[in-house]
């Protein structure tokens, strides 16, 4: 018998073997969000009479009919509720999909770096993983060719991230489609993980690229674009009911069924979304102009793409400092966090930065502080 070998993903195993109590994380990928009065104030009523039994295995009718609503924007068909199954965060959704479909044999296709567990998961079920790496060269965009190489017979899912994490680069229709075509030719399903999909966007707000392909699972969440990691709602919406059944076993086995009281927050939230985005997403833009005012400050330490779309990017620094060193001292100093970019899989002195918090600016002080501090910079 096989065991199942499940380690901690890397940038949490990081985080915890800091010696030192963390104060502000400059690598949140989250946007700020709303506090629980915040989100209350929206609709004083939202608790009211909320039954605290069993929530529906696949999530309440009226979150899955706002859940389609939210994904469904910029679509000329829309999804609906019977395409809608909600899980304990992203994270279970993952789980879910990939325990249902793959096995020995199969082979994955992932860009990196990534979230680790897309990365390691597949392994852990046995399947053969194939990674393609952006390249800072290329502003990390997605090497379509590199894909179209690598789908073969085997292959089972290739995993599509957009808006990227942690480079914040995104595709285009004439991409997505191509991939579409490259899936369909072997029969392979395509993971869209669109979590930070509705929020910012340096041009035209995004869209799901894949939702006409029929074997597309597109899997959201409330943590991301919205801010609101502590209503611990994610989904994954396809239209291959049989597959959503399956997953749905998965998650019967994990955390059964949501937190009433969470989809109750999640469906006002979601009813909310274009206040609750609009907001979060200036914050983005206003972060992006106080880093880029860093630079000019520190020119030549560091050096970035600015993200496409998303609260993430990632920063090279430019110094023989070891960036796993950097970021240990910076916490001891400063308690302050950077996920250096191996953690994601890409090695080099990169750190993954994000753009979505409120105290953003008081951490980039931070950061000039442990500069200074330091002596890492001399003006040229």
């Amino acid at each position: 018998m096989t065991t199942l070998v499940f380690e901690q993903p890397k940038h949490l195993a990081f985080m915890q073997s800091l010696n030192t109590e963390i104060t502000l994380n400059l690598s949140d990928s989250c946007a700020e969000g709303l506090n629980l009065d915040e989100l209350l104030a929206l609709d004083p009523d939202t608790l009211s009479n909320v039954s605290l039994g069993y929530a529906p295995i696949k999530g309440s009718l009226l979150l899955r009919q706002q859940i389609a609503r939210f994904h469904s924007q910029g679509l000329s068909a829309a999804f609906n509720a019977d395409n809608v199954a909600t899980f304990c965060g992203a994270q279970e959704a993952i789980f879910a999909l990939m325990s249902s479909i793959l096995s020995a044999d199969d082979e994955v296709i992932v860009f990196t770096p990534c979230y680790p567990s897309l990365e390691h998961l597949p392994k852990v079920l046995g399947a053969k993983v194939h990674t393609i790496a952006l390249q800072a060269k290329q502003h990390w965009q997605y090497d379509i060719e590199a894909l179209q190489q690598l789908v073969n017979s085997r292959t089972r899912l290739i995993i599509i991230n957009m808006p990227h994490n942690p480079t914040g680069s995104v595709l285009n229709q004439q991409q997505a489609s191509a991939i579409c075509q490259m899936a369909a030719n072997v029969g392979s399903y395509i993971l869209a993980d669109e979590v930070a999909l509705q929020g910012y966007s340096k041009s035209e707000p995004l869209r799901s690229l894949f939702s006409e392909y029929d074997k597309t699972i597109h899997f959201g969440v409330m943590s991301k674009s919205l801010g609101l990691a502590g209503i611990r709602i994610g989904w994954a919406i396809t239209q291959d009911k049989a597959l959503l059944q399956k997953m749905l076993s998965v998650k019967s086995y994990g955390s059964i069924c949501g937190s009433a009281v969470d989809e109750q927050l999640a469906r006002i939230a979601l009813l909310h979304s274009e206040l609750i985005l609009a907001r979060n997403n200036q914050q983005i833009r206003d972060n992006i102009a106080h880093f880029e005012r860093f630079m000019t400050a520190y020119k030549g330490l560091f050096s970035w793409h600015p993200p496409q779309a998303g609260s993430l990017a990632l920063v090279k620094f430019n110094h023989a400092m070891p960036i796993e060193l950097f970021a240990q001292e910076l916490a001891n100093e400063q308690q302050t966090l950077i996920l250096p970019s191996r953690l994601f899989g890409l090695t080099g002195n990169y750190f993954r930065l994000g753009l979505g918090r409120k105290n953003f600016q008081e951490g980039i002080e931070r950061l000039a502080s442990f500069i200074d501090s330091q002596y890492l910079y001399h003006s040229p």
